[in-house]
């Protein structure tokens, strides 16, 4: 962890990773299946200064793990709009992985009915929500779940190397399973901010010909950029980071000419 960044809650669901300098834009980050707002540590120091990094834990995830598991996508989705709304003070950025890639974008779509949409949407590793996920692992028994996942590459190695690691967060996969596989998208206003996907080059749980789609959940510009690496490219995040810093840079440059005005 860099030793500049401070961790400490913004509330139930948002966990502030600070910087030194002025906040020009708040960058929330909603981590994958099974992942905690931990995930995202690392990033603050990583991103120019006067980025506000905010991860996002999950009811029964993180330092929130003493509380029930939440599979209601449309409660954890207001929920969490609320927090933002509550913390927001200025330029917002969403960005999300995976499962939290839905959670991101069904957030910027709460928050554009609000009309407090985000002012770009990232999400990364993710099919398009048009693409309903046929399989129904979280009805399995742990074991074909497990199995079931890890031919998916649906796991980061370092909780496969560990067997007690892995038994913690089998009902946490469970229920963000359950939250992924019964996932129909909501009926409110697209976003109207610009929409960047990013996708790992070699995912063999994303198709590649489907992302292209993602395109019509936006009334903004559309970005696709393919990564090296798979489903999990993000821990390998020099590359991700110096994409998203770039165009947290406009974002940056913005507000802080609004500022001067």
């Amino acid at each position: 962890m860099n030793p500049s960044a401070v961790t400490e809650s913004a509330g139930r669901w948002l966990s502030r990773q600070d910087s030194t300098g002025p906040r020009e834009v708040q960058l929330v980050c909603v981590p994958y299946a099974g992942g905690a707002s931990s995930v995202f540590r690392d990033w603050a120091g990583a991103l120019a200064p006067g980025v506000e990094l905010l991860g996002v834990d999950l009811p029964g995830h993180g330092r929130r793990f003493s509380e029930p598991l939440c599979t209601d996508m449309a409660r954890i989705v207001q929920a969490l709009a609320d927090e933002i709304q509550a913390v927001r003070s200025g330029t917002l950025c969403l960005f999300g992985h995976s499962l939290g890639g839905l959670i991101a974008y069904e957030t910027a779509r709460e928050l554009t009915a609000r009309s407090h949409g985000p002012d770009h949407l990232f999400v990364s590793a993710v099919r398009p929500p048009a693409q309903r996920v046929t399989r129904t692992l979280h009805t399995l028994d742990d074991t074909a779940m497990l199995t079931g996942l890890i031919r998916l590459g649906g796991i980061p190695d370092q909780v496969l190397a560990d067997e007690e690691l892995i038994r913690v967060f089998l009902p946490m996969l469970r229920a963000d399973l359950m939250l992924r596989e019964t996932y129909v998208a909501s009926d409110g206003p697209l976003p109207r901010c610009p929409l960047t996907v990013f996708a790992g080059a070699d995912d063999a749980s994303v198709p590649q010909a489907e992302l292209p789609q993602w395109a019509e959940c936006t009334r903004g510009d559309f970005e696709l950029v393919s990564l090296p690496g798979g489903h999990f490219f993000l821990h390998d995040h020099e590359p991700l980071l110096a994409l998203l810093g770039d165009r947290l840079t406009v974002h940056r440059t913005a507000e802080r000419g609004t500022n001067d005005d």
